[in-house]
């Protein structure tokens, strides 16, 4: 198997839509993005979602730093019968500089936990923050770690605080296409030193008459907690002005298994 380095899409793309096929969280961006007009998503993955916000008449710009990420987006605008106003990127959100301004950055679904440390979260913070316009807003989407959040639907589904470290679980098999093709993935969790969690993943895609494909890969997490993020927004010269526990804008408490945080430049 080949061994790829923390937060690899380079294989995972093959299977992207097939691995991440839930988009319970749609409702909230749409919401969120009611009164907008720009959007910068960043990392965009496939372009589900900036799909989704384009097509309500959003002009959105969709930036990821894996190249076969980006090109999965190219191929699936290309395909589209409809017109949408959808601008791909390949750029690293902790060193963005585009020529434009939006009314809304979001950072969805754990993408801003890749970040390992505070000064890392606090130059791209402050990246994005360059890149909104006077009345803009970002919203940073993270999993608390912290909470056994099973029974919920919003949790990350690939980890448990209550499963032991290094222990692999068969997790799915699942159809790539109408003709028997599918992928398997196991996984194992274990934690790291400031706050680290790591997920392994081991692959195994099955296609025709193909010989099967097999592949690791390594995704690492920074475990973020209320009080610590809140005190990295102020250290970048902004403020939050709300933070949502889940996808149904339930203003957040302890134990909730998101943090969604609202961030606007300081007055």
């Amino acid at each position: 198997m080949n061994k790829k380095a923390f937060n690899d899409y380079s294989c995972r793309s093959n299977i992207y839509d097939i691995e991440y096929a839930a988009v319970y969280d749609l409702p909230f961006w749409t919401r969120l993005a009611a009164g907008v007009n720009t959007i910068l998503e960043v990392p965009c993955g496939s372009g589900v979602r900036a799909l989704h916000l384009a097509s309500l008449g959003k002009d959105v710009t969709a930036v990821d730093i894996e190249p076969n990420m980006v090109a999965l987006l190219q191929q699936k605008l290309a395909n589209s019968s409809s017109f949408l106003k959808v601008t791909p990127k390949l750029a690293d959100m902790r060193r963005l500089e585009l020529a434009s301004w939006f009314d809304a950055v979001f950072v969805i679904r754990e993408g801003f936990q890749f970040l390992v440390d505070d000064g890392e979260a606090i130059e791209t913070m402050r990246c994005l923050a360059r890149h909104l316009r006077t009345d803009g807003f970002i919203a940073i989407d993270l999993a608390d770690f912290a909470v056994s959040a099973k029974g919920s639907s919003y949790r990350l589904e690939y980890y448990d605080k209550n499963q032991p470290d290094h222990l692999w679980i068969d997790e799915w098999r699942r159809p790539v296409d109408d003709a028997g093709g599918f992928c398997m993935r196991r996984r194992r969790q274990r934690h790291e030193e400031n706050q680290m969690v790591v997920i392994d993943f081991q692959y195994l895609l099955q296609q025709g008459a193909a010989k099967p494909k097999e592949w690791d890969a390594s995704v690492r997490y920074r475990c973020y907690d209320h009080d610590g993020f809140l005190c990295i927004i102020e250290r970048s010269g902004l403020h939050c002005t709300s933070v949502f526990g889940n996808y149904d804008f339930k203003p957040y408490v302890t134990g909730d298994p998101r943090m969604i945080f609202i961030i606007k430049r300081a007055a």
